[in-house]
């Protein structure tokens, strides 16, 4: 890796060079994400997955990203097994995935409330899995959400929303409502009842922007008469992304909520 690092400061040394989109994986050790930011100051865009080490039984600190390098990078994707926020005030596209995130309210938080993102997604990272009351970190979450005027994408899958997923419709509500235009709720263990609610809040909020909604792989098989009912809600300010996946011949539901 640290081969690679020097050949890339070299390439952008070069007044010739016009990289600005670089995707690495299974890079081991965190301290190669600053490195590569130190190396590649125009960057625009930078996809690392960084893999933990062969001992992950040993009990390691938590780094968080917190240097502010490379100011002109707009789109930025982690994949670590611990626990980092992006910080650069620049960033339009931010996407964390399979990260422990729920210790780290506090700095999401701070981090959105400074944000200019167009993009966020925070995918498979264990949000609530600590919270005693999940309204607690949902509801200023959402605040801070709406709080991005720049914000059109909003990724959650995979995160055990489950009933609380109806909180995601305080988006749209209040006097300074969410821009958001794409949501994606899959993967979350939504069930019919859940969704109802939601679309009746969705409803009496009714979005100034049509919503692009996404349910896939939510267990809304087990009720399809409220399903129904929801959709034909929903219809009318979203166009949905769904389908029939059987959540009765499978365990990926049972395993979501585990």
């Amino acid at each position: 890796m640290s081969v690679l690092v020097e050949a890339l400061r070299r390439l952008f040394l070069d007044p010739g060079c016009s990289l600005t989109a670089l995707s690495v994986s299974h890079v081991s050790g965190h301290t190669h994400l600053m490195s590569v930011l130190r190396a590649c100051p125009t960057l625009q865009s930078l996809c690392l997955e960084i893999c933990p080490p062969a001992d992950t039984n040993t009990r390691r600190p938590q780094p968080r990203v917190t240097e502010n390098r490379g100011d002109d990078l707009l789109n930025t994707k982690y994949s670590f097994y611990f626990s980092p926020i992006g910080s650069n005030p620049s960033l339009k596209v931010l996407k964390l995935e399979d990260i422990n995130l729920s210790d780290c309210h506090q700095e999401i938080l701070q981090f959105l409330e400074r944000s200019v993102l167009e993009e966020l997604s925070f995918r498979d990272c264990r949000l609530l899995d600590k919270c005693a009351v999940k309204k607690h970190f949902l509801l200023p979450f959402v605040e801070a959400l709406k709080g991005i005027s720049s914000l059109r994408t909003l990724m959650l899958a995979q995160n055990r929303l489950a009933t609380s997923a109806i909180e995601m419709a305080e988006l749209f509500s209040g006097c300074r409502p969410s821009k958001i235009t794409k949501l994606d709720l899959s993967s979350n263990f939504i069930l019919p009842a859940e969704l109802l609610e939601f679309a009746q809040l969705l409803e009496t909020y009714r979005p100034v922007q049509r919503l692009t909604l996404d349910l896939r792989f939510n267990p809304l098989d087990r009720d399809p008469e409220v399903k129904g009912q929801a959709l034909r809600k929903l219809i009318p300010y979203c166009n949905i992304l769904t389908d029939d996946w059987d959540s009765r011949s499978t365990m990926a539901d049972h395993i979501s909520v585990m």
